[in-house]
């Protein structure tokens, strides 16, 4: 027997859903503690691949097999913890996370920092199956003592104007934590990266004084940050990144 069109479209709407649901469960970050990422366990996912050797600062130019592992195979397990510069400045930002009253995790909906941090962005729902509550720092009930930020500055047009935010939602003596992609893995820059879901990457980043050949749309991030923040550590780091620490003054 046939059913009404109604309820068939009702059915295969519901269906949907419950096929979407369970196939979201695959897509599902569970981003860790800081009691796993200070264990044994943590290193040895970051280490499969290395065979012991130094790991260098281009593994995801080159696509290493560490890099691929981390990156594809065990990244819903390590989230955003899956960054070589992570790994390199865990003991840094788990103190600063750790000890902050309000964590913000600036664009961090699509792989959340966990650790109790707050997401801010334009996504309603982060892959951890959290409510995302804020889509911007300036409607935080309190000012933010931390803000990360991780492989998001380089989607932003309008860069000044998104700095100038954080900082005025920061409280005096905050901490500024960034890390964005390199100039120096191709496929990262400007004009050459493209991503459907989250926009083409706005900026190729390097650092003031970097020799550099000739590339669209560079920004010295560094010079950038220092605009509104007092810059403490900036470096490049693993993964083809710049880490960046500064504190509002």
């Amino acid at each position: 027997m046939l059913l009404p069109f109604g309820r068939a479209m009702d059915w295969a709407r519901h269906l949907f859903s419950r096929i979407l649901k369970w196939k979201r469960r695959n897509w599902m970050i569970t981003p860790p503690d800081g009691d796993w990422l200070r264990s044994p366990s943590y290193q040895e996912e970051m280490s499969v691949g290395l065979n012991g050797s130094d790991p260098g600062l281009n593994e995801a130019m080159e696509e290493t097999p560490s890099y691929n592992h981390r990156h594809r195979v065990v990244n819903r397990t390590l989230g955003v913890w899956r960054w070589r510069g992570m790994q390199q400045h865990r003991d840094l930002l788990l103190e600063l996370i750790e000890g902050g009253q309000q964590v913000v995790d600036l664009g961090g909906a699509a792989c959340p920092l966990g650790l109790g941090a707050t997401v801010v962005d334009m996504l309603r729902m982060d892959n951890s199956g959290e409510r995302v509550n804020f889509s911007s720092i300036s409607e935080l009930p309190e000012p933010a003592d931390v803000v990360f930020t991780s492989h998001c500055l380089e989607h932003i047009e309008n860069l000044d104007e998104v700095l100038a935010e954080i900082r005025d939602g920061m409280a005096e003596g905050g901490h500024f934590v960034s890390f964005v992609p390199a100039w120096t893995c191709v496929r990262w820059r400007s004009g050459v990266h493209e991503n459907a879901i989250f926009n083409d990457h706005a900026w190729t980043f390097a650092l003031s004084g970097d020799d550099l050949p000739e590339l669209d749309r560079v920004k010295r991030i560094d010079d950038e940050v220092s605009k509104f923040f007092e810059i403490t550590t900036v470096e490049y780091c693993g993964d083809n990144s710049i880490f960046i620490h500064a504190r509002r003054a």
